[in-house]
């Protein structure tokens, strides 16, 4: 789309002249400045949300829709927002510019952009900052000369990549606290700290290789396997120190069975233990569940299994349990959902949209899936 037809398009959406699109626009730049200043404190943030705890918060917020057609991420959209000073908008843009794993034409063009907007309204790209540090690493000398020039009129850039490596360091910490699991999945550390799955895990990448924090980023499971500093084995009954093949408490007062996960090879506390229905395999019910959910199968003997079999899973629909013999169900073609057939077919039926990421799906199409079944 050219210029000339987005500048139309952007008229007709606005549905002012240009009298009042300037008046608006000094007014959004004098928001989004006060906006800036008040994000450029987010522990400021955190206090006063940390009064209510009813109110979850995070460091940063999360990144815009990569499908999203004002963010969309093209070089030639980002320009047309700047030249007609519609700031939020290019720089979600250019956030998804930097997003795509790739060097790119748009990517190199974003780069000297940034530098740009760097050099003439750096306050302006707080929101940026968190996904400069994609750009680190990337097999492209351009890119890397603006970006490293932009930095230099960026004054909170280092700040705001060490309260990103803080964050993602207390909440693993806290994580593995709180249930003595190590296997901590990329998406959890995302809900935390926000900004985008790829800075969490470009973060993590950085932190592990500067033994900033110690452990493995694992792509294949899409978890971070942390490496705990001391005691990596307590019981978990009693809380004494256990060595790694011990098959019970030491501690004469407690002398339990200690159950480890065949997935994650770590102790597995009561509440979270469950068994594979075949071979008796014990392992964390979560990452059971997320084992069958992407093999179908016991990851000891092998034996195909479905997810009810191995944990609680309660119908999207009408929020009761499936039980473990029940095989007339179905999942949501996006997010994995699982659902009584009739219960679904039904929901769909009426809204079109999953009732779990409430995507729109096709009634009549999803049927047709069903009968090719």
């Amino acid at each position: 789309m050219s210029d000339d037809e987005r500048m139309n398009r952007e008229k007709k959406d606005d549905k002012d002249d240009s009298f009042y699109s300037d008046i608006l626009n000094a007014l959004d730049s004098k928001l989004k400045t006060e906006d800036s200043s008040q994000i450029g404190t987010p522990q400021t943030a955190a206090a006063d949300t940390s009064a209510t705890d009813d109110i979850p918060h995070i460091l940063f917020p999360f990144a815009p829709d990569m499908d999203d057609p004002n963010a969309y991420p093209d070089f030639q959209g980002a320009k047309f927002y700047v030249d007609t000073r519609k700031y939020d908008r290019a720089i979600d843009t250019l956030i998804n510019i930097l997003r795509v794993p790739h060097p790119t034409t748009d990517k190199n063009m974003a780069s000297e952009l940034i530098l740009e907007l760097a050099k003439t309204v750096p306050d302006h790209l707080y929101p940026l900052l968190p996904y400069l540090i994609l750009t680190e690493g990337i097999d492209d000398p351009i890119i890397e000369m603006n970006i490293n020039n932009s930095r230099m009129y960026l004054s909170d850039y280092n700040t705001v990549i060490t309260q990103l490596k803080d964050g993602i360091k207390t909440y693993v910490e806290s994580y593995y606290s709180e249930h003595n699991i190590t296997h901590i999945p990329f998406e959890e550390i995302l809900k935390s700290i926000g900004t985008s799955l790829e800075v969490i895990v470009k973060l993590l990448e950085i932190m592990s290789k500067d033994r900033d924090i110690t452990g493995k980023v694992d792509f294949t499971t899409k978890v971070f396997a942390y490496e705990p500093p001391g005691a990596l084995f307590l019981c978990p009954y009693c809380g004494v120190e256990l060595n790694k093949d011990d098959e019970y408490c030491t501690d004469p007062k407690c002398s339990r069975k200690i159950f480890k996960c065949v997935i994650c090879f770590r102790i597995i506390k009561e509440a979270e233990l469950t068994n594979c229905p075949k071979c008796d395999a014990p392992a964390h019910e979560q990452h059971f569940l997320e084992w069958v959910k992407k093999t179908g199968s016991c990851p000891v003997c092998q034996n195909k299994l479905y997810e009810q079999e191995v944990a609680t899973i309660r119908c999207v629909v009408c929020d009761l349990e499936i039980k473990k013999d029940e095989k007339d169900t179905m999942k949501c073609p996006h997010c994995g959902a699982l659902a009584h057939r009739a219960h679904f077919l039904e929901y769909i039926k009426i809204s079109n949209a999953c009732p779990e990421c409430k995507k729109q799906i096709d009634y009549k199409e999803l049927k047709k899936k069903l009968k090719k079944k």
